[in-house]
């Protein structure tokens, strides 16, 4: 048997005077010594008769090792008898192998930034030896006899989607218990960027937008990919502007003092990283050129002379005003300035 085992040890109780038991012992000997918690009081199989001829038994549990024993009495006058002598061959217990541990293997789900470390508990040792463990790690699998008996694996020997197992097997010294295990799956890890820029800038509301990210970074490997929305504050709330969700926005989306951003999300085509923003603020579109006139075309010292502006055109569908300059040989007439006409006496 091991240490699991149920020994019953019995005996037919017997006194020369008839008396009966004041007491029947089991003395259980390990190495010549007798074990922690010999003596084992018997009981009586009748009961409360202790009686001539009354069968006594006493079940045990012990560790490995060999054993002898022998049976103690005593009657009720306090005569002890002890049997059988020299002490009988016990029981031959064997090794009891250790439990399987529990394993867990973490983090839970872990990224290809992410060391792998296994712990292992709980496996108890019947003989209450000394527990050891050994470790085996595979990928898909496949035993990586690299790692025998690490209880990390580098972020860098990982990738996305590899499934790892750890295959733990307790020892007392002896022999080996039932193994324990756990596996994960190295999941994705999100890309990122820096930063994200808005061009041009300053923008008009004749201009198309043109959004730049950069700094991509993916620790996976995968191609670069992008999410968009473009959005536009209203009454002091960021709002999508609906169908804007590529990297440029015509300018029928904004007017000359709309506040503009854009979202750039990083995307791997499995996960999204976090989003960079930019922002501008649409200025005033300068108007165009106007169309001058001075009349008379020849003038003469008695003329009057005249000026007219028309057709200049505002982007932002301003009203235009103008506002005028005379020079005369190029000389700033600073008089004059803002009037249409300038009399003929000047």
């Amino acid at each position: 048997g091991d240490a699991t085992t149920e020994f019953t040890f019995r005996i037919k109780y017997s006194d020369a005077d008839g008396d009966p038991a004041s007491g029947v012992w089991l003395r259980l000997l390990h190495g010549g010594a007798e074990v922690g918690d010999s003596p084992y009081v018997m009981s009586s199989e009748g009961g409360g008769d202790w009686s001539e001829g009354v069968i006594f038994s006493k079940t045990v549990h012990v560790p490995k090792g060999d054993y002898a024993y022998y049976f103690t009495a005593a009657d009720q006058y306090g005569a002890h008898t002890s049997y059988p002598e020299p002490p009988a061959n016990g029981p031959q217990v064997a090794n009891t192998p250790p439990t399987a541990p529990t394993v867990t293997i973490t983090p839970e789900l872990p990224t290809d930034q992410d060391d792998l470390q296994v712990s292992a508990e709980g496996s108890t040792d019947a003989d209450e030896d000394p527990i050891t463990y050994s470790y085996k790690w595979s990928k898909e699998g496949a035993h990586q006899p690299d790692y025998d008996d690490q209880t990390t694996i580098p972020a860098a020997a990982t990738a996305k989607s590899e499934t790892w197992k750890c295959v733990v097997t307790p020892n007392d010294g002896e022999e080996d218990g039932p193994s324990g295990e756990d596996q994960v799956t190295v999941d994705n890890t999100p890309p990122s960027i820096d930063s994200v820029e808005i061009t041009p800038d300053p923008a008009y509301s004749d201009d198309e937008l043109a959004a730049t990210p950069s700094g991509w970074n993916d620790p996976d490997g995968d191609a670069e990919g992008y999410h968009w929305q473009w959005q536009k504050k209203q009454d002091d709330q960021w709002q999508d502007i609906d169908g804007a969700i590529t990297d440029t926005l015509g300018s029928d989306n904004f007017v000359k003092g709309d506040q503009i951003r854009v979202l750039c999300t990083p995307w791997d085509g499995t996960e999204e990283g976090e989003a960079k923003t930019d922002q501008i603020t649409i200025s005033n579109t300068a108007p165009t050129q106007p169309t001058v006139d001075l009349a008379p075309d020849s003038p003469k010292t008695s003329d009057e002379l005249t000026v007219s502006a028309s057709g200049s055109q505002d982007a932002d569908g301003d009203e235009v005003s103008y506002s005028y300059k005379w020079y005369k040989d190029d000389q700033h007439q600073s008089d004059y300035d803002d009037e249409t006409t300038i009399p003929a006496a000047a």
